[in-house]
């Protein structure tokens, strides 16, 4: 399971629905905030939170106006660190007194009046907020390294779409300049955060994948996407931290196109004695198979003991301690760690599926043993 922080909006937060909360949980989600307001020191005062009647609006104001991102990041223990920057649509007040914060529709709803005697608005998409945002963004990179964990961090490099699934556009709420516009300054954005990031930690989607969602839970909207969009987020995610793992494993196996049957094929695995082993695998199915109709195999040559976690015992001596492997109508995922007994150093793992035949296929499997650090 893979702990995620997400800095950024529905766009991000709405990939990890039932399906990914089999890979991943959410440690930490801040919403409605502009990076240029989210790291600067200065609290705002008199903004009435009592007012906002949500819960979840009224802490997302609350982050922003005291500042607490920084202090959240300092203790994060998340693998992920997930960004997107729809929420800079927000323009931002800069106060008298120096402090700021981002005027996004739940701090209105508090009675906020951005009134000149107090300070002055700083429209979105000008400069002198890019300015501002750029500092908060090298603010943010540099706390996160020095907690050493740049790499973790990852930007969803989401645009703006212009029409909806049936072709039609987002009138009268959103022209077409306005999209054009809002694309242009996150194409400034991402321009910027490039000098920091490498292009691996980029979530980058097709132009024609950016398409409005006509049901979308949260109404229409040039960035509330059709599904494909938050699969193609976690699918990325996974590959991702499947490849950064390899670099940091032992690859014990390496599988593609296994197709199963009801015999199980085994493989004979050599690693250290004691070792964690991390497994990760795709499968699919032709016939819209249900799930738990296929299973991940270990035999351990003269154990006794307790199934490792994660296992049970089969009755069926030829099988041994088995994990079901995730099928469905479409590819899914399995994601698992065991240890080893400390006495073990060798095994071996198969796999087998239910009747009927051939239907399940694994499409990639790796196997691999997690260094200790």
């Amino acid at each position: 399971m893979l702990s995620v922080f997400i800095i950024g909006s529905c766009v991000s937060r709405d990939a990890f629905n039932d399906e990914a909360s089999s890979f991943f949980n959410i440690e930490t989600y801040v919403a409605r905030t502009s990076l240029a307001s989210a790291l600067e020191h200065n609290h705002v005062h008199g903004i009435q939170l009592e007012n906002i009647a949500s819960h979840f609006q009224r802490r997302m104001v609350e982050i922003d106006i005291n500042k607490h991102l920084e202090a959240l990041l300092l203790s994060t223990k998340a693998d992920i660190i997930l960004l997107d920057a729809i929420d800079e649509r927000f323009d931002l007040f800069l106060f008298n007194d120096g402090s700021i914060c981002t005027v996004s529709i739940e701090l209105l709803s508090s009675g906020f009046s951005s009134s000149a005697s107090d300070g002055k608005i700083i429209p979105r998409k000008s400069d002198e907020f890019f300015q501002l945002w750029e500092q908060g963004w090298s603010k943010l990179i540099n706390i996160l390294k020095k907690r050493e964990i740049l790499n973790n961090l990852f930007v969803n490099k989401v645009y703006w779409s212009n029409k909806h699934e049936d072709g039609s556009n987002f009138l009268p709420n959103y022209s077409a300049e306005r999209i054009f516009n809002a694309n242009q300054f996150l194409e400034r954005i991402y321009s910027r955060m490039s000098v920091d990031l490498n292009s691996e930690q980029f979530i980058v989607f097709p132009e024609s994948m950016f398409i409005g969602a006509v049901d979308h839970l949260w109404g229409s909207s040039p960035f509330h996407y059709i599904k494909d969009i938050y699969h193609g987020i976690i699918s990325n995610l996974l590959n991702t931290h499947a490849s950064s793992n390899e670099k940091k494993s032992n690859l014990l196996l390496d599988l593609t196109s296994q197709r199963l049957t009801s015999s199980i094929q085994w493989y004979e695995i050599n690693s250290s004695f004691g070792a964690t082993i991390q497994f990760e695998a795709d499968t699919k199915s032709e016939h819209g198979t249900s799930d738990m109709r296929a299973l991940f195999c270990i035999d351990i040559n003269g154990y006794k003991g307790k199934p490792l976690d994660g296992f049970v015992v089969s009755h069926i001596p030829s099988i041994g301690m088995y994990h079901y492997l995730s099928t469905g109508p479409n590819k899914t995922s399995t994601r698992c760690s065991f240890t080893l007994p400390a006495t073990c150093s060798s095994f071996r793992i198969g796999f087998r599926s239910w009747m009927p035949e051939n239907e399940i296929t694994i499409d990639w499997l790796r196997l691999s043993q997690v260094q200790k650090t």
